[in-house]
């Protein structure tokens, strides 16, 4: 996706020890600081059309430690992966969210909670649609697939 950056570590440092200093694992556990606003952007703001790419991380890193629980570390290696502005936000879909933030819990979550922003002031503009594409279904008939294939062989 154009939209995640992909950080391949060229350090030779193994799982279990920290490349960081206690001082700079503290700072880690703290809001980064990637916008110079006055006041910090909340897991419960509503992403905006036009935030920037600095403004867009610092919700996703609010979103992903206090409202996934995760740790300040690992907030901010996922909130350094996105790449993008305020619409990338909103154009992304469950499997996009599902790279970004590694699991489907995680991902249904953040995404179910930006398709009820959407329509928030602020966020997609009135008047724009935006369209995710739909998950297959099970090849079982269930589907829309299965509809599909059935309205097929009636009407050719």
């Amino acid at each position: 996706m154009p939209f995640l950056r992909v950080f391949k570590s060229n350090s030779n440092i193994s799982a279990s020890t920290s490349p960081h200093t206690p001082s700079q694992s503290a700072l880690l556990h703290r809001l980064p600081d990637y916008t110079e606003a006055s006041e910090p952007i909340k897991p419960t703001d509503t992403p905006q059309w036009a935030w920037t790419n600095g403004q867009c991380k610092e919700w996703l890193f609010a979103v992903c430690y206090e409202t996934l629980g995760l740790s300040g570390e690992e907030a901010k290696t996922i909130s350094d992966k996105f790449d993008g502005f305020g619409p990338v936000i909103y154009c992304m879909g469950r499997k996009d969210w599902m790279k970004l933030l590694g699991t489907s819990n995680r991902a249904n979550s953040v995404y179910a909670m930006v398709l009820n922003l959407a329509r928030e002031p602020g966020a997609v503009p009135h008047g724009l649609t935006i369209k995710h594409p739909r998950e297959k279904k099970s090849k079982r008939g269930k589907g829309d697939e299965g509809r599909r294939t059935w309205l097929k062989r009636i009407w050719g």
